[in-house]
Parts: structure tokens; sequence; C-alpha cells
């Protein structure tokens, strides 16, 4: 219980001192969980050969006031949370494949202005029965970009590995209304994996808005890795199971034919764009406004260079 962080500590103090009200067991893919309403959480402990892996669903919700099973099945479960704060809907999805794999996502609806939300990593990883922190695996990965996070690490006991992977694109709406950076906000801070976010005090949530703060998808698989390769095998198969998956964006058809002779129409109109040289007419490298002095690279090269188009006439 030492040098852990306050988030962690609190959690594990509320699983130890019973400071929790059971809303329901389920079953995960043949694994024992069970529905947690603490204080200010909602937990789900998965209990698994090797230890717990508690589940943040919710978190800084305030004071809860319920907490209730929609819908539960062996495909999945949807739950619903009312807190002082706002309102949670979270999604469960198990795939029932050869290894453990289950996707988790979101939804936060404030019931008003918040500024500063603090979202906690979602896996809390402890050993069973004392509920002490599980010692830490080897680290094979920690990427994180804009549009997607994962994690990628050994557990201390050999059992296997633990793939974490956030799709960071449904979190666009959170981002740009608490204008927070998504990037580096997946990592593993042990004994908690996950995304880690404290929003920027210039924006805030708006009351009311219906966003999505987490869409994560969990895989175990069983078995030590032997080598890099091994590794490097794990995580493309566990890539090629969850990208199928995402929700990709609706397909747009553009009138390219049109937008081009938009420009070019914009363009034989506005003459600081291009040049005439003889008979043709050239597109500057750079905006030719004379506020602007030209990048150095674009100005030694002759116009020969540029890309040309005809302005009409």
């Amino acid at each position: 219980m030492k040098n852990l962080h306050y988030s962690a500590l609190s959690s594990i103090a509320d699983l130890r001192t019973g400071n929790y009200i059971q809303v329901s067991k389920i079953d995960v893919l043949g694994n024992r969980a069970r529905l947690l309403k603490t204080p200010s959480e909602i937990l789900m402990p998965i209990s698994m050969t090797f230890g717990d892996v508690v589940i943040r669903l919710a978190c800084n919700m305030g004071q809860i006031s319920e907490c209730t099973i929609i819908s539960s099945s062996s495909h999945g479960t949807l739950v619903k949370a009312k807190g002082t704060l706002g309102d949670y809907s979270i999604e469960l999805t198990f795939h029932h494949e050869e290894i453990f794999s289950m996707e988790c996502r979101t939804w936060f609806t404030p019931t008003m202005g918040i500024r500063q939300l603090q979202l906690l990593p979602e896996l809390l990883l402890l050993e069973g029965g004392s509920l002490s922190a599980m010692k830490p695996g080897r680290l094979y990965l920690q990427q994180d970009q804009l549009r997607s996070g994962a994690c990628l690490f050994d557990l201390a006991d050999a059992w296997g590995t633990v793939f974490l992977f956030h799709d960071l694109g449904e979190l666009s709406t959170f981002a740009e209304d608490t204008r927070t950076s998504l990037a580096g906000s997946v990592r593993v801070r042990w004994p908690e994996v996950g995304l880690y976010i404290r929003s920027n005090p210039e924006g805030n949530l708006k009351r009311g808005r219906k966003y999505i703060v987490k869409h994560f998808y969990l895989i175990l698989e069983k078995g030590p890795v032997q080598c890099e390769k091994e590794a490097s095998r794990r995580f493309v198969s566990y890539l090629a199971r969850i990208y199928p998956t995402i929700r990709k964006p609706a397909v747009r058809q553009e009138n390219f034919v049109s937008i081009a002779q938009g420009c070019i129409e914009t363009l034989s109109k506005n003459h600081g764009c291009w040049q005439r040289v003889g008979k043709f007419s050239y597109v500057n490298a750079y905006l030719n406004d004379y506020a602007t002095p030209p990048p150095s690279r674009w100005s030694r090269w002759p116009f020969y260079h540029h890309s040309t188009v005809t302005l009409g006439g």
C-alpha cells in the first residue's frame, strides 16, 4: 500500500472495509464478477485465477444516488447510474472468443456545467484475497496518440498478457468542450492502468450534453511471452480483433470536379496567389501578399518547379 496514487488507495480502502453496496453479480465470460456501488464510484471486480481485475465503470460522480442494471446477458450488460454531478450510462460487451475479450463504452451527462473533471484509470490490478497491489510485470507497449492509446504488459507471475486499447476518437466532443489534449492520456501507473485526464480549467462540460468519456477494449491471454517476436505477434493479433469493431465515420460523397472548378475561379480573381510567366500561369508556393516573406527554400526555386494550372485564357 506504499507510494500508490490516492485514487488507487481510495478504491482499495473501500473494497477492504466493505464500504460499498453490491448491486448485482455478473458472469463475465465464465468469470465471477460483482457490480459494486461505493460512495463515489461504480466498480466491477472480476475474479481471475491470477488475482482480481477491478474495473472502474464510473468515478468522481459526487454522491451516487442509484445504480441499476437495465439489461444483462451472456453477451453484455447495460448499467445506469445517477450521481449529484451527472448521470452515467455504461455498456459492457463480452466477446466470446478463445481468449478473454471485452469492451466498455461509457457516456456521462452532466447535470450542471463542470470544469476540471478528472477521469481516472479504469483498471486496478490486485492480488486475490489480500486486495494488495499486484506486482508489476514487463511492459511491452505504452503507446498514445490523439486517436488511440494502448498498453501491453505481462503479469508478474507469468500468467499471461494484458492488452488495453482506447478508442480516443470517440472522446472528441469531450476534448473539444474541455479544451483538453488526449495525447499521453493512456498510461500505466501501477497498479492502475488506463485513461487519466484532468481537464483544462479553461473549458467546461455543458449541462445536459451527453459525452462519451470512455471506450476501451480489454484482452487477457494466458501463457507467458517467451520473446519479443511473440509479444509483437500478440499485439498485432489483438489489433486485428479490435479494428473491425471500431465505429467508422460515415462515407461522404464529394463533387471534386465542382470543388476544383471553384478553386480555379477563385484563383483567377486573386492575383496574389499566382503569377503569369510567358503564356503559362503558375500557382505560388506561398501567398504573394508581400507582407509575409517567402520561405527561403521556395524563393530559390525557379518557376518551372511550381505547380501549374490553366486559369482560363
